[in-house]
């Protein structure tokens, strides 16, 4: 896998297709029943995303990075903080359990993965994890007929994206913001050119 060969994961991909629907039930009920029941969970909280729904959000990606370019690999984020589920821009609400869903993916090999570098642990760079789909997955893929517009990019995501500089590395990060007015308007305006 070329690390340096790569696009971010797209955590606003989605698709309602039958074929992905039946491809993350195969993925799903290929894993060993206690992992199945663990990432069940037992949670009451009926708001909670579903470890299909994940894997649904997860194998839209990977499918439709796959279609592009299959040697490409996709950086994927495993922090904490990249997982909030009410953040601003985590439109789809995605718990940070995906991280624990990828590490699953790779255990069945599904995936293939490379971790990521950090300046903090003695690195030069910082650098996301990769993920990549191996043969098992590229042939599952290769048997679903979907095409290009039955995946959104942008399910449920942010049009207003306010900037800033990181204090720690000079380095642009998102800011989380309260709607006021003037986004309201903003956005507004923004969507009537989609």
């Amino acid at each position: 896998m070329d690390t340096d060969y790569s696009v971010p994961f797209n955590r606003h991909a989605w698709t309602d297709s039958e074929e992905m629907a039946q491809l993350v039930e195969i993925v799903f009920v290929s894993l060993p029943v206690r992992t199945q029941r663990e990432h069940a969970g037992r949670s009451n909280n009926k708001g909670s995303m579903s470890v299909k729904d994940i894997l649904r959000i997860i194998l839209s990606d990977l499918y439709s990075t796959y279609k592009r370019d299959p040697k490409l690999s996709t950086g994927f984020a495993r922090k904490h903080t990249d997982w909030t589920v009410n953040d601003r821009y985590n439109g789809q609400g995605i718990p940070r359990k995906i991280v624990d869903v990828v590490d699953t993916l790779k255990k069945a090999r599904y995936i293939r993965y490379e971790p990521g570098k950090s300046k903090k642990a003695g690195n030069n760079v910082n650098k996301r994890s990769r993920i990549q789909p191996t043969k098992n997955l590229k042939d599952l893929f290769k048997k679903l007929e979907l095409r290009s517009n039955e995946i959104s990019h942008n399910h449920k995501q942010e049009t207003i994206l306010l900037r800033d500089k990181d204090t720690d590395d000079d380095k642009s990060v998102r800011v989380n913001y309260d709607d006021t007015p003037a986004t309201i308007r903003m956005r507004k305006v923004v969507e009537s050119y989609n």
